[in-house]
């Protein structure tokens, strides 16, 4: 019976990353550069993000040729209950060798910085 529990655990964790996967496809905001990334790359940031983060994924942020940030991908994790103590979660991402990767995240993005626009 010990031995039941880890296993039920990560299948648990796994459902729960898959239910978050399928809902913040359906409901985060795609900036306007994001938009017009191919639909492949969005889920597989959107997958990364989900199981790394509980908080649904609320804005996709593509950074362009930002000379300090070139060509990432910033996601916000935020709901009501991170919103109310500061603690989103921001994730940057880049595309290296063909694949995503996470390359920095946090969970201390303040309210009053989340927006959603490229630029």
């Amino acid at each position: 019976m010990l031995r039941a529990l880890p296993v039920l655990s990560i299948l648990m964790l796994t459902g729960c990353a898959a239910q978050r996967y399928e809902w913040n496809l359906a409901h985060q905001h795609l900036s306007p550069a994001m938009e017009n990334m191919p639909e492949p790359d969005i889920r597989e940031i959107t997958r990364l993000v989900s199981a790394r983060s509980v908080a649904p994924i609320y804005c996709m942020e593509y950074t362009g040729h930002n000379a300090r940030y070139p060509d990432e991908v910033w996601v916000i994790a935020s709901d009501s209950t991170t919103r109310e103590d500061s603690s989103n979660g921001l994730f940057r991402l880049k595309k290296q060798n063909g694949a995503w990767h996470i390359i920095d995240y946090g969970f201390d993005l303040s309210t009053s910085l989340i927006g959603c626009s490229d630029g």
